[in-house]
């Protein structure tokens, strides 16, 4: 594996000092990112309350984990901006906060089609791991 950059590294040490440091660096990074995939960002006149919001999240909105408010190559539970609607851009009335790890597998879907997918996971694996 790579080493980190020192730039990367020193964000990060920041970003993990504590859930209001980590808020900062997920609401710029996501913001960044937004910008890159030529999603809409309105959430600048909010940006305290946002930040705020991640620093005191303690549970995901979509599948009720404990939040960890840190960067790690293995936290899938931190904290992170999902649109409810992926039609719509990020906008204070369509945002909660999930994991990453649920972030990423919701993905563009909208929220009742990430349901029906997580069923059918669910009762596909569920044959496999109740027989052991």
């Amino acid at each position: 594996m790579k080493p980190l950059s020192k730039q990367y590294a020193k964000a990060k040490e920041r970003a993990n000092s504590s859930p209001l440091s980590y808020a900062k660096y997920r609401y710029n990074s996501q913001k960044k990112a937004a910008k890159a995939r030529g999603i809409v960002w309105e959430l600048e006149p909010y940006k305290d309350d946002v930040i705020l919001k991640i620093a005191n999240a303690t549970l995901c909105a979509q599948s009720g984990r404990k939040l960890v408010h840190r960067i790690d190559a293995d936290n899938p539970n931190g904290p992170s901006i999902d649109r409810i609607s992926s039609k719509i851009g990020y906008t204070i009335s369509n945002i909660q906060i999930t994991t990453s790890s649920v972030n990423i597998a919701k993905m563009s879907s909208e929220e009742k089609e990430f349901y029906e997918m997580c069923k059918d996971v669910v009762a596909h694996l569920s044959c496999k791991y109740e027989r052991q």
